[in-house]
């Protein structure tokens, strides 16, 4: 799971550096985020709502940050 976590994120990385839009690189960092707390943090092993709130706050804060960049 931490390799596919890895490659998932590198891929998102290489992507945001070569389109170049800010948009695009603040949703992918949502993402990476959303990955780092499932993959790597004990989210995984914690209760599922816990899992759920912190996913759902950071898709809400890369949302708003890609509405205030575009």
């Amino acid at each position: 799971m931490r390799l596919a976590t890895f490659v998932c994120m590198a891929v998102l990385a290489i992507i945001s550096v070569t389109e170049g839009h800010l948009a695009l690189a603040l949703g992918f960092a949502g993402v990476k985020a959303v990955l780092v707390g499932l993959g790597y943090m004990e989210l995984r092993s914690a209760a599922r709502v816990h899992m759920v709130s912190f996913s759902l706050a950071m898709f809400a804060l890369a949302g708003g940050l890609v509405l205030v960049a575009s």
